[in-house]
């Protein structure tokens, strides 16, 4: 298995799609970094101080876990177009209400099994704890450290993506050039305009004082 220093080069992003008075609009990423406080970005954003670590990590990995990779590839290659050209697909974010915040929805009907996004971030070492930011997911296969893929400055769509019980959407963990990326994908049917949602898990959860909102 190659490991080597690699920089993720970012896709070019023209615009984001956002919903103002009930008519979706396009915003360029300035004016989304405006309003959201967001750096919009479609890839995986590496902390240069941490690739050396997460190098000697994968370098001493078992024979399961190699195994484990090359299943993984076989079963995830399919997304490795839309990861490396930074695709997500035509959603847009909508404010729901005060408590929730932003959700986001389908600007189309989504066929089931369809890519919907990477969930992007900034790849860091956190800390030696786990992440306590809400927009932190647990990055796999680590022995000696632990790493997070956090979205709370770097992010795309898909940060947007709530909780429910009964998601339409799931996060698949995907190994592609060297790093772990989180991607998520359709597992039903999704009608336009219809919100799109995760399952959080058990974890998020214990993490938190409140119950989750989107529960049905």
């Amino acid at each position: 298995m190659r490991v080597f220093n690699l920089k993720i080069i970012a896709a070019p992003i023209e615009s984001i799609r956002v919903k103002f008075n009930d008519s979706v609009q396009a915003i360029s990423p300035d004016s989304f970094e405006e309003i959201f406080g967001i750096k919009y970005t479609n890839n995986l954003h590496i902390d240069p101080d941490i690739i050396d670590i997460h190098n000697v990590e994968f370098a001493n990995m078992s024979v399961t876990d190699r195994l484990a990779l090359i299943l993984n590839y076989l079963r995830n290659r399919k997304y490795y177009y839309f990861i490396d050209k930074g695709i997500t697909a035509n959603v847009y974010i909508s404010y729901i209400n005060e408590r929730i915040g932003y959700g986001l929805f389908a600007d189309e009907d989504i066929k089931k099994n369809s890519w919907i996004g990477e969930y992007s971030g900034r790849l860091h070492l956190a800390n030696g704890k786990r992440e306590e930011s809400e927009y932190g997911w647990l990055y796999p296969t680590m022995k000696n450290n632990i790493f997070t893929i956090e979205a709370s400055k770097y992010g795309n769509y898909t940060r947007y993506v709530n909780h429910s019980f009964k998601p339409n959407v799931v996060a698949r963990s995907i190994y592609f050039k060297d790093y772990w990326h989180f991607g998520y994908v359709a597992i039903k049917a999704i009608s336009k305009n219809e919100q799109l949602l995760v399952n959080y898990g058990d974890f998020y959860w214990e993490r938190r004082l409140d119950t989750p909102e989107m529960t049905s």
